[in-house]
């Protein structure tokens, strides 16, 4: 339904038509949902390797997506280069809706031993890995896990469990992009390490100051 709602928007993945059968020998339904046919990103980076500037613009479109998103009160709550894709044109779309929300409902990101029951907690912000509510700026953290994985190689921490993984957001500094990948410019680091801050005051306020972040920078490389 959200997705039928965003459709038209160029970096948000189209939903063209939806069907709901109901099964008539056994108990449930089969959903089939007719979609534009795009390329995974996770694809594209085993076949291409992107430069900075390549990387910029997917940081610039998957925020262009998130103020969409912002502006018809919806947290994503899932960003992640698997729900990042790419079309013939090569513009980049957000995808999987299925576990955003509207702003004002309550859902619960951790149960009650801790474990992750929604997304991926490599993505996690610290907010979603206390079992908080999810907001706008957990979106953005998000963005920054990805940006700092496709500049770096690898996500800012890793761990033998989803619990472990989970402390290391609320509990410790990630290390600087560029004491990973010091051919990245300070610039895109800046945003990168805004973006992953721990406390949601202190990320970028919106998808489109973070988007207007990206392109200065990329205004300074040039």
């Amino acid at each position: 339904a959200l997705m039928t709602h965003l459709k038209g928007h160029t970096n948000i993945v189209s939903c063209d038509d939806i069907a709901v059968e109901s099964h008539t020998e056994d108990p449930g339904y089969d959903i089939y949902i007719r979609m534009e046919l795009l390329t995974p990103l996770q694809q594209v980076l085993k076949t291409k390797e992107l430069s900075e500037q390549d990387i910029i613009r997917i940081g610039k479109d998957i925020c262009k997506a998130l103020t969409v998103c912002e502006k018809n009160h919806i947290i994503h709550r899932d960003i992640k280069p698997q729900n990042i894709l790419v079309d013939q044109k090569g513009y980049i779309k957000v995808s999987d809706f299925g576990i955003a929300r509207m702003v004002g409902v309550r859902t619960a990101t951790m149960d009650d031993a801790g474990s992750a029951i929604m997304g991926s907690v490599h993505y996690f912000s610290p907010e979603q890995a206390r079992g908080e509510t999810a907001t706008a700026a957990s979106d953005l953290y998000s963005v920054g896990v990805t940006l700092y994985e496709m500049l770096t190689g690898s996500v800012p921490f890793e761990g033998d469990t989803a619990v472990a993984i989970a402390m290391q957001h609320v509990q410790v500094k990630p290390v600087p992009v560029r004491e990973r990948a010091e051919e990245v410019s300070p610039a895109i680091e800046n945003v990168v390490m805004k973006a992953l801050e721990k406390d949601p005051m202190n990320r970028f306020h919106s998808a489109l100051e973070m988007a207007r972040a990206i392109i200065t920078a990329a205004i300074g490389m040039a």
